[in-house]
């Protein structure tokens, strides 16, 4: 049994389709921070936030967008082995975005 590790946490893979393991994760946290910005931007109703929500939560919720999405890219071993320029150039993006 094969284990992948994102973000530190290590997963083990089930079934005929490995990929679809990072794939289904990837899709869930991606329409999480889509829901959450749809939120603070009024696009659908959201539950009343506390007074004192701070501004700084967009540039948060944009920011965990971007690592998501690019995140999963430093898992994918095709990436890895026939274009590591690139998968240098995702895996720092997404190292400055996670700062």
């Amino acid at each position: 049994m094969t284990t992948i590790h994102i973000a530190g946490v290590a997963m083990t893979k089930f079934g005929p389709n490995p990929g679809a393991t990072v794939k289904s994760l990837t899709a869930e946290a991606v329409a999480a921070c889509l829901v959450g910005a749809a939120r603070m931007l009024g696009l659908i109703a959201r539950a009343p936030l506390p007074p004192a929500y701070p501004d700084w939560a967009m540039i948060h919720i944009v920011t965990a967008l971007v690592f998501v999405i690019l995140a999963p890219l430093q898992a994918w071993p095709t990436l890895r082995r026939a274009n590591p320029r690139a998968h240098r150039i995702v895996g720092r993006f997404a190292a400055a975005v996670a700062a």
